[in-house]
């Protein structure tokens, strides 16, 4: 079904942050699931889906639209096109639901509070009636991800509904990371005859473009040359189209309780929720798993075997049994940075995930990725403020929880680490596309 955004706050205001997210009344999205996952509680069986959001194309006709382009001023820009006159009134379009987005929207005197015409949105049939091709009607306002996930419970009738994250991956991803909220790296980050620039002479116009500071790139990529952009530098990019757009969606167990984990597919913001309630997951942590590209474009931070994961799209959530270590673990695989990284849980007495720049501590998660090691202790009665700054999310409960940490060879069980190290080592060795 569709997710409705009358009631909850999105961020569709390219603001360089997120302290605009209104309500819009009309708008609607398609959650467009990426992945799912089975769970199963006391013999019920749970969908989870993350809910990424990718458009589609058949053939000559293209899913999506920017709105500018569907609500022009006063006409629409869709041939022998009218509208619900609530969504759309061609003799007064700032009166219609659509007034946000419309290509007008900036120089209307009477304009809205903010705008986004370049809203991307579906012109498939749960906008737009084609019954009658002489005259299609645009009946709604539909855009693309749910930005989030999404649980479901499998009944004799099909799935029902039974908990949506809401707001909660912009509102908590941007308290965490404000410098990657919305933001995005991909392959078009990629470096000017780089791999990908030599073997795809199809991107090779885009690539130069991304990587001229005079068009789309920046001055400064990382190492002080003009080159692609840095996360940090990219905030708000993807809030007009698919914003935290979930990817891969993962659920195992650790600690006695089970967990789901899944990442943002642009901007590598993770979450990791407690499923001990499955109608009511609690959000434990909120991580990155690139924080060098704060500063670094992929290229630069490749270079420097500081990259991390960018667009992971395969997660192996590993119980105690799994493990090579005999410890609940979470391998993460970038597609795009063509890295990998394994992280523990430690059943301390907190949940927490740390980002690869922190000190390990104590109660945290620890990556091996063949060369470095960052964990950072968390409690979880701390001030919300405080936690959002360390990048990680209080579950504002008083009992603790047990945590994960990024692992290193250096720690408990060295030989299967070690093991583990010289294997991510190899694995992350090819070159950045």
């Amino acid at each position: 079904g569709l997710k409705s955004w009358e009631t909850t706050p999105i961020d569709v205001v390219e603001d360089d942050g997120c302290s605009n997210m209104p309500t819009v009344d009309g708008l609607f999205s398609v959650r467009s699931p990426d992945a799912i996952a089975a769970i199963n509680v006391n013999g019920e069986t749970y969908i989870a889906t993350a809910n990424e959001g990718d458009d589609l194309s058949y053939g000559g006709f293209d899913e999506k639209l920017k709105s500018k382009d569907i609500f022009s001023g006063s006409s629409l820009g869709l041939v022998n096109a009218t509208a619900d006159p609530i969504i759309f009134d061609p003799t007064d379009p700032m009166a219609g639901q659509s007034k946000y987005f419309n290509a007008d929207c900036e120089d209307a005197a009477d304009g809205p509070e903010w705008c986004s015409d370049s809203m991307r949105m579906s012109i498939g049939s749960k906008m737009i009636d084609y019954s009658d091709p002489t005259n299609i009607v645009v009946k709604s306002m539909i855009s693309i991800g749910g930005r989030g996930i999404t649980i479901y419970k499998l009944t004799e009738d099909g799935l029902d509904l039974v908990w949506d994250s809401a707001s909660e991956f912009e509102v908590e991803g941007c308290k965490a990371y404000p410098w990657a909220h919305n933001g995005i790296q991909d392959e078009e980050f990629a470096n000017v005859n780089g791999t990908l620039y030599m073997a795809d002479e199809g991107i090779r116009e885009t690539l130069a473009e991304m990587n001229d500071p005079n068009i789309d790139g920046c001055a400064d990529g990382g190492d002080g040359q003009p080159g692609a952009c840095a996360l940090g530098d990219t905030v708000d990019e993807r809030s007009a189209k698919d914003g935290y757009a979930a990817e891969a969606v993962k659920v195992g167990q650790a600690c006695g309780k089970t967990y789901l984990v899944t990442v943002s597919e642009k901007n590598s913001v993770g979450f990791l929720y407690d499923l001990t309630d499955i109608t009511s997951p609690q959000l434990t942590q909120v991580f990155h798993l690139s924080p060098e590209s704060e500063t670094k474009n992929p290229t630069v931070a490749y270079e420097e075997r500081t990259l991390g994961e960018i667009d992971s799209e395969s997660i192996l959530f590993l119980d105690e049994t799994e493990s090579p270590t005999g410890v609940p673990s979470i391998i993460f695989a970038g597609a795009w940075s063509s890295t990998t990284s394994y992280w523990e849980f430690e059943c301390g007495d907190s949940v927490s995930v740390t980002d690869p720049t922190a000190t390990n501590v104590d109660s945290t998660v620890t990556e091996t990725n063949g060369d470095s090691t960052s964990t950072e202790e968390q409690d979880s009665d701390v001030d919300a403020d405080a936690d959002a700054d360390a990048g990680t999310e209080s579950d504002g409960t008083d009992e603790e929880a047990p945590i994960i940490e990024e692992e290193s060879a250096s720690d408990a069980s060295s030989a299967a680490r070690s093991l583990i190290a010289a294997i991510f080592a190899v694995m992350s060795a090819a070159t950045f596309l």
